[in-house]
């Protein structure tokens, strides 16, 4: 074998090593970078699901505020009537206060069915994420284990190649 054929074959080696260490540093890039999303994806669950409890404790502290409100608006009316010498309980001012109870019970619900909804779309997203994290994760894997066989392939196949070569320099 000359000088030159195994120049050619020790170039050949050293190409085929280079690109093979390249397909595989590939695949760890994306493994990292689809973990690094995933991970991103966890704490975004995370703050979402904080946020659900939030949505959910303010709603609580909304319904008192709500609650408060209406007892002061039946004591003021109450107060009104007795001022001006009406019977309370009875006629009017019995309507007056039914009336008043249906209002309050129609904003309460209204009010818990919005933060129900609220917390849900919260909980919802912090499901979609963790999704997502777990999708970003199989990627990750998926573009690591396609990297090997790619990298195992180009060996193979650059191997055979090279052995080629120096059959034909032998010959």
């Amino acid at each position: 074998m000359c000088g030159f054929g195994a120049a050619m074959i020790g170039l050949s080696v050293v190409g085929l090593g280079m690109s093979v260490y390249g397909q595989y540093q590939q695949g760890k890039a994306a493994q990292a970078q689809a973990d690094y999303q995933a991970k991103v994806n966890e704490n975004n669950a995370k703050i979402a699901e904080m946020q659900a409890a939030d949505i959910e404790q303010k709603g609580l502290e909304d319904r008192t505020t709500l609650q408060e409100q209406y007892a002061a608006a039946k004591a003021e009316g109450r107060t009104g009537f007795a001022a001006s010498n009406v019977m309370l309980g009875q006629g009017s001012a019995a309507e007056w206060e039914k009336s008043v109870s249906r209002a309050q019970a129609e904003d309460q619900s209204t009010l818990d069915y919005n933060t129900a909804v609220d917390a849900w779309a919260m909980r919802n997203q912090a499901s979609d994420l963790r999704a997502n994290a777990a999708a970003s994760r199989a990627s990750g894997r998926s573009a690591y284990t396609g990297s090997l066989i790619s990298a195992g392939a180009t060996l193979l196949s650059g191997a055979a190649q090279t052995g080629y070569q120096a059959y034909s320099i032998r010959s």
